[in-house]
């Protein structure tokens, strides 16, 4: 791992707000230990899963506006 994908992984891991962040499919690939706080989940259970299975919104188009 590069010392600057090193200093990324800790600074998420020790922010105190909850990080989710998905790909272009909308899989999980970050969830960091706020994340796993607040909801409940550990990262090894939701990563590279849905983030819908998880996390609802009232949207039903993740473009969509009020």
């Amino acid at each position: 791992m590069s010392n600057s994908a090193h200093l990324e992984k800790t600074l998420l891991e020790t922010l105190g707000e909850a990080v989710i962040v998905t790909d272009r499919d909308w899989r999980i690939v970050i969830w960091n230990r706020a994340a796993e706080a607040l909801y409940g989940w550990k990262a090894e259970e939701v990563l590279n899963n849905p983030v819908s299975q998880y996390l609802f919104t009232h949207l039903t188009q993740p473009n969509e506006r009020d």
